[in-house]
C-alpha cells in the first residue's frame, strides 16, 4: 500500500512538473573525484541547498555516453528519496526537506573510448522540483568536470641502501629489516637510499648518531599515489667487550620438567617438594630458560635413601644467575615395579625386596629375569589383583632362585581330582588349589591367599593330594587366617587344597579299608562262634 501511494505520488508528481507554473527556486550541486584512471569505477553524489519543503526533483541528466557507462544498478537515492533514472534523473519522497542534503548517488564507471589526457562533463539541466504543497519549483542546474589521467605510480620500493657509501649486503626491495653490526669505534654513519621509481619520494636519511647497542632508524618511501613503504634498519654498536646487544639479565627458567612426575612449575616459584620411590636413585630433568642467551646447570645427584635436594642454576648473559631447588624424598619402603622396568632400575633399589603389582593376569618369569633377580640378591613381591581387589601375594627369595627353568605364577581355586580328593576326605569343607607351575618352587617361597570362605582367625589345614598314590598328606596345620588372608610356604607345584577340619591321614588309604573290613568280619565271626559255645555248654 505504501509503495502504491509513492507511485500515485510520483505520477502526481510528474503531472505538476509538465502543468504547474514555476514559483520557488533551490539549487543543485555535482560533488565527485575530478581526476580518474582508465575503466575506473566512481561515485557522483547529487545536492540541493535553499530548498524549501522540497519532496521532489526531477531533471535531465547529462553525460557523454561514449566515455561514461552509468551502472544503473547501483544508483540509490539519499536522504529517503526514491529513484527513478535513466535520461531523466527524478527522486521522490512523502515528507518535504529543507535547506541543503544529498538526494542521489549514482556510479559510472570510464569506458575504453575515454583515453587518458580527456575530459568529460556530467551535469542536471531542465531542473524542476515539487514541495508538499504541489508547486512546481525552479532548480538551478550545475555541471561536474571529469578527467582521465594515468594512474599514479604506487611503487613504495627502495632500489638501494647505502651506509657511509657502501651497499647494504643482501639488500632486497622486498626485505624490509635490516641488522647491521659494527664495532664500538663508529659512533656515527650516513644513510642514504634510492627509490626504485623517481616519482616516490624517501624520508629519514642523513647522518645518524650511534649509542651503544641497538639504534633502529627508519626509511620511508612514498609513492606518487601516497602508498608507503618503511625499511627499518638496526644498526648494533658493540660494547667495549664486543657485545653488539645489551646482556640480558633474564635468569628465570620458562619451563620445568621432571619425567613421570607433575610439577606445578612457576617461574617465580624457587622452591618445590617431591615424593619419589625407592627404585629411584636419579631424576630425569628437562629445564628451559626463558632467555635463549642464559645457561643452565642442572646439579642433580644420586639420590640417597630420605632427604635430598637438586637445584638448577640459571647464568643470564650478565651473569646475574638464580637458582631453582627440588626437594626430593626418596622412600626407604619397598619398591614397586613395573615388569618391564626390571633391567633397568633393579641396580638402583637400595632395599633387598622390591616388589610388582599384576593385575587380572599372573605373570610368568621368565629365566632371564630370574637370572637378573637371583644376581642382585633381591627379594620379589607378586602383588595380584583381580578387579582391583587384592587376591595373592607371591614371595620369593632371591638368593634361593634357580633360573635354569621359568616360574609360572598362575594358580586356580579348582582340582584336577575333586572326585578322589572328595572320597578321600568323606566329603568335607575345602578349598582346592592346583597350580599351573611344573616342579618345585624356590626355597623359601610363600603364598598369601585371600581366603573368603571362613572368618578371620580361623585355623586351615594345607593337604597336598598325592595322584600316584591316591594318598593326602598333611603339609602345614594351625594355618591362621588374618585380615581375609592366609600364608604358607610352598616348596613344589601339585593339587593342594585347605580345610578346618584335620583329617586322620591313616583311614584315608583304600587298603587300609579293605582291611579294617577284614578284622570287623573275622571279629564278628569269632563273637558269633563264642556264642554258639555257651549255648551248647548251657544245655
Amino acid at each position: 500500500m505504501k509503495y502504491k501511494r509513492l507511485i500515485f505520488s510520483f505520477i502526481i508528481l510528474t503531472c505538476f512538473f509538465l502543468f504547474t507554473p514555476n514559483v520557488l527556486a533551490f539549487n543543485t550541486s555535482i560533488s565527485s573525484k575530478q581526476n580518474i584512471n582508465p575503466n575506473e569505477r566512481f561515485e557522483v553524489t547529487f545536492s540541493v541547498t535553499n530548498a524549501t519543503d522540497l519532496a521532489g526533483i526531477d531533471a535531465k541528466l547529462n553525460y557523454d555516453s561514449s566515455k561514461l557507462r552509468m551502472i544503473e544498478n547501483l544508483a540509490v537515492g539519499l536522504n529517503d528519496f526514491n529513484i527513478s533514472v535513466d535520461s531523466r534523473l527524478v527522486v521522490f519522497q512523502t515528507n518535504g526537506l529543507n535547506n541543503s542534503f544529498n538526494f542521489a548517488r549514482i556510479t559510472f564507471e570510464a569506458t575504453n573510448n575515454f583515453k587518458i589526457g580527456q575530459n568529460t562533463t556530467i551535469s542536471l539541466s531542465d531542473v524542476k522540483g515539487s514541495n508538499l504543497k504541489y508547486e512546481v519549483l525552479t532548480g538551478k542546474g550545475s555541471s561536474r568536470k571529469i578527467n582521465l589521467v594515468a594512474p599514479l605510480s604506487s611503487n613504495a620500493n627502495l632500489k638501494e641502501i647505502k651506509i657511509d657509501g657502501r651497499n647494504v649486503s643482501g639488500f632486497s626491495a622486498n626485505k624490509t629489516t635490516y641488522n647491521i653490526n659494527v664495532d664500538n669505534n663508529t659512533t656515527k654513519i650516513n644513510l642514504q637510499a634510492t627509490p626504485a621509481d623517481s616519482k616516490a619520494t624517501v624520508s629519514g636519511l642523513g647522518n645518524k648518531n650511534l649509542n651503544l647497542y641497538r639504534n633502529t632508524f627508519r626509511i620511508t618511501v612514498t609513492a606518487e599515489n601516497k602508498t608507503t613503504k618503511t625499511y627499518t634498519i638496526n644498526i648494533n654498536r658493540a660494547d667495549n667487550n664486543g657485545n653488539h646487544s645489551k646482556p640480558s639479565s633474564n635468569s628465570f627458567l620458562k619451563n620445568l620438567e621432571i619425567e613421570n612426575y607433575n610439577l606445578d612449575f612457576k617461574q617465580d616459584e624457587f622452591n618445590y617438594h617431591i615424593n619419589v620411590d625407592n627404585a629411584t636413585s636419579k631424576l630425569n630433568i628437562k629445564a628451559t630458560p626463558k632467555d635463549e642467551s642464559a645457561t643452565v646447570k642442572i646439579n642433580s645427584p644420586e639420590l640417597k635413601v630420605g632427604s635430598n635436594q637438586v637445584t638448577i642454576v640459571v647464568t643470564a648473559e650478565d651473569k646475574t644467575h638464580t637458582t631453582y631447588t627440588i626437594n626430593v624424598n626418596r622412600s626407604d619402603n619397598i619398591p614397586t615395579l613395573k615388569l618391564t622396568e626390571l633391567n633397568e632400575k633393579i641396580t638402583k633399589i637400595e632395599g633387598d625386596s622390591f616388589q610388582i603389582d599384576v593385575f587380572d593376569e599372573l605373570p610368568i618369569l621368565t629365566t632371564e629375569k630370574l637370572k637378573l633377580i637371583n644376581e642382585h640378591k633381591k627379594n620379589i613381591i607378586i602383588n595380584y589383583f583381580q578387579s582391583d581387589i587384592l587376591t595373592a601375594k607371591w614371595y620369593f627369595k632371591g638368593e634361593n632362585i634357580n633360573y635354569d627353568q621359568e616360574i609360572n605364577t598362575k594358580f586356580y581355586f579348582t582340582s584336577n581330582f575333586k572326585k578322589e580328593i572328595n572320597e578321600l576326605t568323606n566329603y568335607r569343607q575345602k578349598t582346592h588349589l592346583l597350580f599351573e607351575h611344573k616342579g618345585a618352587f624356590p626355597e623359601g617361597t610363600k603364598l598369601n591367599l585371600r581366603i573368603s570362605e571362613y572368618d578371620d582367625n580361623t585355623l586351615l589345614h594345607l593337604y597336598y593330594y598325592n595322584e600316584e598314590s591316591n594318598q593326602i598328606e598333611l603339609i602345614t596345620s594351625d594355618l591362621k587366617i588374618e585380615n581375609g588372608f592366609v600364608e604358607f610356604e610352598i616348596e613344589h607345584a601339585s593339587n593342594y587344597f585347605l580345610t578346618p577340619i584335620l583329617i586322620d591321614n591313616s583311614f584315608s588309604h583304600p587298603i587300609f579299608t579293605y582291611i579294617l573290613g577284614i578284622i570287623i568280619i573275622i571279629q564278628s565271626a569269632v563273637i558269633i562262634k563264642l556264642e554258639l559255645n555257651r549255648k551248647k555248654i548251657r544245655n
